[in-house]
């Protein structure tokens, strides 16, 4: 063999392996169990030999798996569940998926990174049947105030989030049903260009919201979402306190994994925390929070963060569950810091409440606020109740 016959080899080796890298690849996980491996090794495994490419979907047509660890999702990868049910194992406390740019120790329960760089295109798609749980059985912690108690609900931070991705440009997520939250179901901060539709959501925790979008989230489309949850089904939660404190009171673990990075975020663009260009319609929403508390849908304000230009449309309350304060509120809370008007530019329309204790209830100065077809079908309750009727225009 002459010197150029072993160039040209080279180059064709090379050529190719950059060509796969740059290609895209389909797996099934079922490829990748077996009886010599648990089912959080054989994900891992799997997750390792299609890192090499630029796109990747990975199947995942186990019927049953049982998860010891978080599922680590890099940019440019689809998870599709085929009459798939994922379940965490007894004591896991962690997030079933996360994104790849949040690694975490697993001991450290309070671990937030100084950075979190930034992942695009990301999908979890399922087929209307797959299913994922929580444990049967939760890890256990002193709570300085409480006691002896599971660590589930937002005393205990981001890693009780079922699905948890921060910092991610194109996000899917859709035809799941979820049950045995540990916390929020699903929640995003800093994320943009997200559609999250067709998924049904049981919760029955402390706190337990079903679609948290939070701080620096922009440009998401909400449809299809059914559910019983024992708070707000979904929540636009713009609590932009910037300060960096760890635990604070009875919150003893940060809800968001990029909370050391606010402040530089803020000063970089004044808008940064802001929460913007939300569409949610189509939503069927009962309660499980305790009487008189908890809501279908917020927008809630503190800290001079915003959120604006949001619609809201086709918002249903079912039949049976607790009666709830509201079924949609606006409000400030849970801080300081509120600007009139930090609500702005809302769009409400064609909302049905029948136990709520309103379809519509706010306490806050906003600006820009249309509410329009707000009924309620109990005659001895309000349709819309409002603290301050100035920048509401009502039709």
């Amino acid at each position: 063999m002459n010197l150029r016959t072993i160039v040209f080899l080279v180059v064709v080796a090379f050529s190719s392996t950059m060509s796969a890298r740059k290609g895209s690849v389909t797996v099934r996980l079922s490829d990748y169990t077996s009886s010599q491996l648990t089912h959080t090794q054989s994900i891992n495994r799997c997750l390792r030999d299609v890192a090499a490419y630029q796109k990747r979907t990975i199947v995942f047509d186990v019927p049953k798996l049982m998860i010891d660890s978080v599922i680590l999702l890099d940019s440019n990868t689809t998870i599709e569940l085929r009459h798939c049910t994922i379940q965490q194992n007894d004591l896991v406390f962690d997030n079933v998926f996360r994104g790849a740019n949040v690694p975490l120790s697993s001991g450290d329960y309070d671990e937030v990174p100084d950075h979190v760089a930034p992942l695009h295109n990301i999908r979890i798609l399922g087929d209307g049947f797959s299913t994922i749980l929580g444990p049967e059985r939760h890890r256990t912690y002193n709570h300085p105030m409480y006691g002896e108690q599971s660590m589930v609900g937002d005393f205990y931070g981001a890693r009780t989030h079922t699905i948890n991705f921060s910092m991610v440009d194109g996000f899917e997520l859709s035809g799941l049903r979820f049950a045995k939250t540990n916390g929020w179901c699903i929640c995003f901060d800093f994320c943009t260009n997200i559609k999250v539709h067709d998924l049904d959501i049981q919760s029955n925790v402390k706190n337990g919201d079903g679609i948290d979008f939070r701080c620096g989230c922009k440009h998401f489309r909400v449809w299809n979402i059914t559910g019983c949850t024992s708070d707000d089904i979904v929540a636009c939660t713009a609590l932009g306190n910037t300060e960096y404190k760890g635990a604070e009171g009875k919150y003893l673990f940060v809800s968001s994994f990029t909370k050391k990075m606010w402040a530089k975020l803020k000063a970089d663009n004044p808008d940064a925390l802001h929460i913007e260009d939300g569409v949610v319609r189509d939503i069927v929403s009962t309660g499980t929070h305790e009487q008189g508390w908890g809501h279908g849908m917020i927008c809630l304000s503190a800290y001079g963060s915003q959120v604006r230009n949001i619609l809201i449309r086709n918002f249903r309350e079912g039949t049976g569950g607790v009666v709830r304060e509201a079924l949609v509120k606006l409000y400030t809370g849970y801080g300081t810091g509120y600007n009139a008007g930090d609500l702005n530019h809302i769009t409400v329309k064609n909302v049905e409440a029948n136990t709520a204790g309103a379809a519509v209830l706010s306490n806050a100065q906003c600006t820009d606020i249309t509410l329009r077809d707000i009924r309620h079908t109990d005659p001895t309750k309000k349709a819309i109740d409002l603290k301050y009727s100035e920048g509401f225009t009502i039709r």
